[in-house]
């Protein structure tokens, strides 16, 4: 018997759709993990393109896969179908235009067993065009924290490692207890929250072993993502129930991340037309009702003058960050 087959078996769960310029090097990433007891499901979401066949083409090479073809419906269902069909004790979920690097699952899977998490998080390494051929790393750190901890982290500087739910190795008794919500954007935060609240422990590595590709093709680079008020609705949700729970601190990182968000977003909104400029009229009636809500817990002149005038906070903030300034 090798030493992967006394190992648990993962289940790489990869929600496929329209993706056939980058889904035999996302696959091939998979494959060639160091951790090699493994299931990695493809669920090809009604792709038009030759997604599916290219599925199924590897599936004919690597009994490890399984494919599933159903009509398109989004990559929460996507998800949770693949959850459905999982065997494995743990569960990593990795997007179809990204890659992870030969020792992910292993680090992941070594990391939690050594230390008895829940979940195991390591960093992410951004890249557009063609994957790098090195990844640079920092010497190798690693850390505990709380699920709520790593809650509060969602709304920290480095958000997004935590806010996704892919660089991730789950138990799978977790996500037993959890579902995707139909959500089109935003729907991976609106889940971590709920799953670090079930963690009792979290491990992190500092090592980037996930490759995320920023493809500007996808729905969060869309335009239609700049006006959609999803990932607004999921922070109104999200602190209520912090609010609820008692998870003050949790809360005020939330209500901080919700005004700067909103700030973010009508930035970007008043680099395009005047009818996106009208739009930030909309955005700014929300952080209006938002700030009034929850604004004293929220320190900064900054955030009082934009309930002013979007105008001269912006002016305000250029020359703030080119004296080295901030919020």
């Amino acid at each position: 018997m090798t030493e992967d087959e006394n190992k648990a078996l993962i289940s790489v769960i990869v929600p496929v759709y329209q993706a056939e310029c980058y889904l035999g090097r996302c696959i091939e990433s998979v494959l060639h993990q160091t951790y090699s007891n493994l299931e990695l499901i493809l669920i090809d979401d009604g792709s038009r393109d030759a997604s599916g066949r290219i599925c199924d083409e590897y599936a004919e090479k690597d009994k490890r896969i399984r494919v599933i073809h159903r009509k398109n419906s989004g990559v929460a269902v996507t998800r949770n179908c693949g959850l459905a069909e999982a065997r494995g004790k743990y569960i990593s979920f990795v997007d179809a235009d990204d890659l992870v690097l030969p020792e992910m699952l292993e680090k992941l899977y070594s990391l939690m067993i050594n230390v008895s998490a829940d979940i195991s998080v390591c960093d992410k390494w951004a890249f557009e065009g063609e994957p790098p051929a090195a990844v640079q790393q920092e010497p190798e750190k690693t850390c505990m924290i709380t699920g709520l901890e790593a809650m509060k982290s969602i709304y920290g500087n480095d958000g997004m490692t935590y806010a996704v739910v892919w660089g991730k190795l789950y138990r799978r008794e977790l996500l037993d207890r959890v579902h995707f919500s139909s959500r089109r954007i935003n729907e991976d935060e609106e889940i971590m929250y709920h799953l670090f609240e079930a963690a009792e422990n979290v491990a992190v590595v500092n090592q980037k072993y996930y490759l995320y590709f920023r493809n500007v093709d996808s729905l969060t680079h869309a335009d239609g993502y700049l006006r959609s008020t999803d990932i607004f609705d999921v922070l109104d949700t999200s602190i209520a129930y912090y609010r609820e729970k008692k998870y003050d601190e949790v809360r005020r990182a939330a209500e901080k991340a919700c005004l700067n968000r909103i700030i973010n977003r009508c930035r970007m909104l008043q680099e395009g037309s005047v009818q996106d400029r009208e739009y930030c009229k909309v955005l700014q009636e929300r952080y209006r009702r938002e700030f009034k809500e929850y604004g004293v817990d929220v320190p900064g002149i900054g955030y009082r003058l934009f309930c002013f005038s979007q105008g001269i906070y912006f002016c305000i903030l250029k020359i703030k960050q080119h004296s080295g300034g901030a919020n």
